[in-house]
């Protein structure tokens, strides 16, 4: 039921920060040969994380579950990022600080995508909490986390048949949403302008599902 309108929107998830990008094979027709090539890649990438080590096998941890995720295996993308997520949760103060961002933006969004909402909430507010201690409660990757936990209460919201759970859902979105405007307002930076753009629209899509 909710499934078109988490993939349409977690499209508008903010991250900071380069994922490591694999080829682009979405026009590539037909079906069959995009995914040949797809799995290819997958297998070249799983055969170098059991040599690599450090920030390189991250970025080829990364890889393998966007690529499981082009094929649309949403369950082995999830355990990919939720393994690794508690590998590094364990011992996050000395983990890359990056990387850890990186993991727990992925795990939110597979769960998102997967309709896992509680589980992609817990992941955000955790984000929140990690963010906050490493750059700063006025910081851009708060300001952005807030965005992104404001989506999945919206998502969260409409994926819900229970109408008082639904309004629920979506105030607390609003202020979240609010909040994260607030943070970019504050930090005035090239990035400000779209996100507080982005908010707001998302905001109107809120509003609107109020008032219906």
């Amino acid at each position: 039921m909710f499934r078109p309108v988490t993939l349409l929107l977690t499209g508008v998830l903010i991250s900071i920060g380069t994922l490591v990008g694999v080829i682009n094979v979405g026009n590539l027709s037909p079906e069959s040969e995009r995914n040949d090539i797809l799995r290819s890649q997958l297998s070249a990438v799983k055969s170098r994380i059991a040599n690599d080590k450090g920030h390189e096998q991250i970025e080829d941890v990364v890889a393998e579950a966007q690529l499981q995720w082009q094929l649309n295996d949403l369950s082995a993308a999830e355990k990919i990022w939720y393994d690794q997520w508690m590998s590094m949760a364990a011992n996050w103060k000395t983990a890359q600080h990056k990387d850890f961002g990186i993991i727990a933006q992925n795990l939110s969004a597979v769960y998102m995508d997967h309709g896992n909402f509680d589980q992609a909430l817990k992941v955000y507010e955790l984000s929140i909490n990690y963010d906050k201690k490493l750059y700063g409660e006025n910081s851009k990757e708060v300001a952005r986390d807030l965005n992104n936990l404001a989506l999945c209460l919206y998502l969260k919201g409409t994926a819900s048949s229970e109408r008082g759970e639904r309004i629920n859902y979506f105030q607390f979105a609003l202020k979240r949403f609010e909040a994260s405007n607030v943070l970019w307002t504050k930090l005035n930076n090239k990035q400000s302008e779209f996100n507080i753009e982005n908010n707001n629209k998302l905001q109107s899509l809120v509003k609107r599902d109020l008032a219906g």
